[in-house]
This record gives C-alpha cells, sequence and structure tokens, in this order.
C-alpha cells in the first residue's frame, strides 16, 4: 500500500493521505511519481548529418493528487472543515515537503502548490497540482560517516583498574569509500570538520572523479584553532564554505582555491581523502548525504 505525506515548511502543518480509510481523507491517484523527464539539449551542424550532444538537465516535476473525502457524509459544515483543512496545508507561494512511503521505503521532494481544484460542486475529488522545482527524490534522513574522530571507550557499569586506563582514542582513517549503486550522480555533502588544536590549508579529495576542494594555500593560508568548526555544503544551490568560531559563523569563501569543485557523489564508488598542510592529527572529519533518485 502506498501513503503520500504533505508537511508545510512555513506553518508546520502535516497529514498523511493512504489508500486504506479516510483520514478524513483517502487517497484516490496520484501520477508524476515515476516518471523521468530530461531537457536534451543539441546542436545543428552545418553541411554535416545529425546533432551534436552539448547536454541534458532534468525539466521540474509535476506531482498530481487526487484525493476525495468522506462521500458517505452529508454535513456541509464538515466539507467546509475539510476544504480548510487542505486550503491551510496547500498554501500558495509556500514550499512544503512530501514524503511517499510505499513497500516500506520512503523518499521526500520539496514542493509548491500550483493548483486545488474540485470538478464540480458537491464533488467529493480534489485534485491538487504541486511543482518540484528539483525533480529528484532523497532519502528522508541523511547518511553519516566519520573518516577520523574521537571513539569512546568509556561505559556503565565500568571496574576502574589501579594502574589506569584509556578511556577514549582517535581513529587514523583518512579516507572512506561510499557506494552509490542505485541513485543518481550529483549528490551534495555537507563536510564538517572539527579542530581539536591548530590546523592549516585543509582539502578534500574525490578519487576516481580527481577534484578537490581546499580552502587556504601557501599563498593566502587558512587555520583553524581549537573548538573551530568548518562546514563544506557542496548540494544544488547550497554551495558553502564556513566558519564557526567562538559560536559565530562567517563564510571562508575567498579562501577556495581556484582550482576547488565542489565534489559530489557520483554513481559507482566514491573514494573521499583528507589532508592538511598542518594539523592532520587535530582534525575530526564527519560527512553526510543524502542520495538522490530520478523517481520514487
Amino acid at each position: 500500500m502506498r501513503s503520500i505525506t504533505y508537511t508545510n515548511a512555513t506553518n508546520n502543518f502535516s497529514l498523511t493521505f493512504g489508500e486504506e480509510e479516510f483520514q478524513p481523507f483517502i487517497l484516490a491517484s496520484v501520477d508524476g511519481l515515476y516518471s523521468v523527464k530530461n531537457n536534451v539539449q543539441m546542436s545543428d551542424n552545418t553541411m554535416t548529418d545529425g546533432s551534436t550532444y552539448q547536454g541534458s538537465i532534468a525539466v521540474k516535476r509535476n506531482i498530481v493528487l487526487r484525493i476525495m473525502d468522506n462521500p458517505q457524509s452529508e454535513d456541509f459544515v464538515y466539507d467546509q472543515y475539510n476544504r480548510d483543512i487542505l486550503y491551510t496545508l496547500f498554501r500558495k507561494g509556500e514550499f512544503g515537503t512530501l514524503i511517499y512511503t510505499e513497500n516500506g521505503v520512503s523518499r521526500k521532494i520539496e514542493c509548491q502548490t500550483e493548483s486545488i481544484t474540485r470538478a464540480l460542486k458537491g464533488s467529493r475529488i480534489f485534485t491538487i497540482s504541486l511543482l518540484c522545482p528539483n525533480p529528484m527524490f532523497t532519502d528522508v534522513d541523511d547518511k553519516r560517516v566519520a573518516m577520523a574522530n574521537w571513539i569512546s571507550n568509556f561505559q556503565f557499569p565500568h571496574n576502574f583498574v589501579e594502574e589506569g586506563e584509556e578511556i577514549d582514542y582517535k581513529s587514523d582513517v583518512r579516507s572512506v569509500n561510499i557506494v552509490n549503486d542505485i541513485a543518481a550522480d550529483n549528490t551534495g555533502l555537507t563536510i564538517e570538520i572539527v579542530a581539536s588544536g591548530t590546523v592549516s590549508n585543509i582539502t578534500i579529495s574525490h578519487i576516481e572523479l580527481d577534484e578537490h576542494i581546499s580552502v587556504g594555500s601557501t599563498g593566502k593560508s587558512f587555520t583553524m584553532v581549537l573548538g573551530d568548526k568548518l562546514i563544506i555544503t557542496t548540494g544544488l544551490n547550497n554551495k558553502h564554505v564556513r566558519l564557526v568560531h567562538n559560536g559565530v559563523t562567517s563564510e571562508m569563501n575567498q579562501y577556495v582555491t581556484e582550482d576547488s569543485e565542489f565534489i559530489q557523489l557520483i554513481y559507482g564508488n566514491n573514494n573521499i581523502t583528507y589532508s592538511a598542510t598542518t594539523g592532520e592529527e587535530y582534525m575530526s572529519v564527519n560527512i553526510s548525504y543524502n542520495f538522490q533518485y530520478e523517481g520514487a
């Protein structure tokens, strides 16, 4: 069985539409979940057969819901109340998150309301058209991997020993392989680097793509001190390099080197490594990401 949960980002109002029972609506049908539409760019060649491929981009997604409230109710107050629920949930100009669940697998997508219509006066079926500027679905929750981090070695109940013991230790993993065997390319990353000492000129590399993003160089050095956090985001419309120092967040894009790329995950293997000019041993590195899917 399928269900759709829609949450308005502004007022956080949320409602689930299922196929089994009225709560207070039931999902009659939905279109636009599984389709994939790309805008393929080609240029014609003078005096040469065929065309030259320029590129391809996925176009916006249109999801159309058809939902019905309880046809057994003849209460016009109840009818008005249900309409007001929909108007509150699907508000003009406000973004919302649609989560689609089928066979225990859930994926989400960001939408805006295009229209809410009823075919005839007194009809119990509402048609809701949603436009998704980014046509990709994603996992509901981010995945997270630790490359270098402090690992707890202490738990309760605990027997203390006289000679002392190590309560935690620092892992020294300098690379991680993120395998993408089902999702689309160009999945953005959130890379968090926390300094437990002085660190300078940081580089995060993607081996398969032979790309990297470097913050700081010999010509313009970048330094982190104890307690600083560097946050690099590489997603669509979310490419930033930010430093959190003494609780204050500042953009650090001016330290990004000219040969840098905001590295993203591709289909297949994604070996990610890190390095620094000095202070690698003081870096705690965590990566989070959310796979993208061309359809639900």
